[in-house]
């Protein structure tokens, strides 16, 4: 026979039902895990295609503009667009700057590190802005529209959260500025920002990859 608990707020009864869905809602679900991996997986492939059509078809055109690019702006700029970007919740991403970049004729080793740690500086830039001013209606508004479901999880998981942000094609910054609006511990979002070392890794070893592969096409 189930044993029935008592809430000590409310006074009202939870039975086995009651108990087994809070337990659902404390962890992530096997379907939303592989639903995550399945979009990462989809954005890795769809991105690798893109390179390759892009490299294929517009290598001229690439090459001007990367090395326009490399020449105005330089490392100073590339690491203060990607600041830009990573900071603040926008759609963009940084991912096209890298893709510019080596194809501009910047050393790829200089090229992936100062996107990679740039990337990781802005988080951290995001992370303090939204434990100063909080969550602003426009951003709430915006995670909302753009991906519901996604302030939940971020709340439930905190600095996991963050993580998973960092990894999914999503902007980073709505990760960063929920957990700052949130008062999550600096220290396990400084670690969290870490992930942006291998997916940035993975990014930028999908655009040397396709730039060999629409060469040689």
């Amino acid at each position: 026979m189930p044993i029935e608990t008592t809430d000590s707020a409310t006074g009202a009864e939870k039975g086995p039902a009651s108990e087994a869905h809070s337990s659902e809602e404390q962890a992530p679900t096997h379907k939303s895990r592989r639903a995550w991996a399945w979009q990462f997986f989809t954005g890795l492939v769809g991105f690798l295609v893109v390179v390759v059509a892009l490299t294929k078809t517009l290598r001229e055109p690439l090459e001007l503009a990367g090395a326009y690019m490399v020449q105005e702006l330089g490392v100073v700029g590339l690491c203060s667009s990607v600041l830009f970007v990573d900071a603040i919740p926008t759609p963009l991403s940084f991912v096209p700057l890298m893709l510019l970049a080596a194809q501009g004729g910047m050393p790829l080793s200089l090229v992936y590190w100062t996107c990679a740690a740039a990337s990781i500086c802005a988080g951290m830039v995001g992370y303090f802005i939204g434990r100063v001013i909080g969550m602003p209606e426009w951003l709430d508004r915006f995670i909302t529209r753009r991906h519901p479901g996604g302030k939940d999880w971020l709340k439930r998981y905190g600095a996991v959260g963050v993580v998973i942000v960092g990894i999914l094609p999503l902007p980073f910054a709505i990760g960063t500025w929920t957990a700052g609006a949130m008062k999550v511990p600096a220290h396990q979002v400084a670690l969290a920002c870490l992930i942006r070392i291998p997916k940035t890794a993975i990014y930028f070893g999908l655009i040397v990859s396709g730039l060999q592969i629409g060469g040689a096409l």
